[in-house]
């Protein structure tokens, strides 16, 4: 993310912290290989709200950042970064919610969430 005026979603997280995440399913090739509709509740999404918080530069944090950002869009790297004030966020996840069947979303317990393993 970028602090330049062109960075739209910056001028308004300074305004309100507040933001979503949504991914389905349908992003991969998983519905259409099951011949589900991305409407279809079987091809499942999950809803993340809370608030965005900087990441401190310097930090292992903040290199952690660096490395998965960097190692799914390499190309990024070599944007400019200097002069745009890149900055790292992270979502501090409050709510989580689960669609994957009929009957309506499912509400997972953050805490749940971070003590999963994979």
């Amino acid at each position: 993310m970028t602090r330049e005026a062109m960075a739209h979603t910056f001028q308004q997280l300074q305004k309100d912290t507040r933001a979503s995440l949504s991914v389905s399913e349908a992003q991969s090739d998983y519905c259409q290989k099951h011949d589900l509709d991305p409407e279809d509740p079987r091809c499942a999404r999950a809803l993340l709200t809370g608030t965005v918080e900087e990441i401190k530069n310097g930090t292992r944090e903040a290199e952690f950042a660096k490395t998965a950002m960097f190692s799914r869009h390499p190309v990024m790297e070599t944007w400019p970064q200097k002069n745009h004030n890149w900055i790292f966020v992270k979502l501090k996840i409050e709510h989580i919610y689960v669609l994957d069947y009929f009957g309506g979303p499912k509400e997972v317990d953050v805490v749940d969430y971070y003590n999963a393993e994979v």
